[in-house]
């Protein structure tokens, strides 16, 4: 039988009435904490072959600094400041690297340059949930401070897309600027935690207007494998 609704008693939608102390029913969650928890998941998602390939490298009695390639996933924050609003961005990369110059001519476990690529899309925390997308190649310089500390300095720059509309910098294709420190701290003699800053720049080099740029200051953490040297 139908329930028959009762003036000034909120009804469910199968037609019982609510509790008399019940609150208002919670609304829908904001659109940019919906689409920063599927950024979160897919982030975890992108480490599962990660974790699979941790044991490429044996283990030795003492911890070296790993030859030869490597390859990570980082999720970070940024923060930055436009005309209009605060520039929040969530970010996801993939970190690629292959190690420059040759190993025989520098003893095992000194310091070493990559070359890097970190292709990359990004979650700008606007309320259209804007993106950016693009990819970064640069220059890293890691050095090994104890057997499980190896900070690092790095330096790269790519072309981007970003979809946000700012009356400080012309939206669509642009270029980002990358400085940055971190260290890894070697879990295995092939798998590492790393923890990073970074400043970047955006514009475009004056291919539009208005190109004030836009700047942010990124934490990001990550986690790298290391590989054997592929090399003959």
């Amino acid at each position: 039988m139908k329930a028959t609704p009762v003036p000034g008693v909120r009804q469910y939608a199968h037609g019982l009435p609510a509790h008399p102390h019940a609150g208002p029913s919670p609304g829908p969650r904001p659109r940019p904490v919906r689409a920063a928890k599927r950024w979160a998941c897919l982030a975890g998602l992108l480490w599962l072959p990660l974790l699979a390939g941790a044991q490429e490298l044996p283990v030795t009695p003492r911890q070296r600094l790993p030859r030869g390639h490597e390859r990570g996933v980082m999720v970070g924050y940024g923060a930055g400041q436009v005309n209009e609003f605060r520039y929040d961005v969530v970010f996801l990369m993939a970190h690629l690297a292959v190690e420059m110059g040759r190993r025989e001519n520098r003893p095992e476990g000194s310091s070493r340059f990559t070359v890097y690529l970190e292709p990359q899309a990004n979650l700008v925390m606007t309320k259209n949930n804007d993106f950016e997308f693009g990819i970064n190649v640069g220059v890293q310089y890691m050095f090994r401070l104890s057997p499980k500390v190896h900070p690092y300095l790095l330096a790269g720059a790519g072309p981007h897309f970003i979809t946000v509309k700012t009356e400080r910098q012309a939206n669509g294709y642009i270029f980002s600027d990358n400085v940055g420190a971190g260290v890894c701290i070697f879990t295995s003699p092939g798998t590492a935690l790393s923890v990073e800053v970074r400043g970047r720049h955006l514009s475009n080099a004056g291919l539009e207007k208005p190109n004030s740029g836009i700047n942010s200051h990124i934490v990001q953490v990550g986690y790298r494998v290391f590989l054997r040297d592929l090399r003959p």
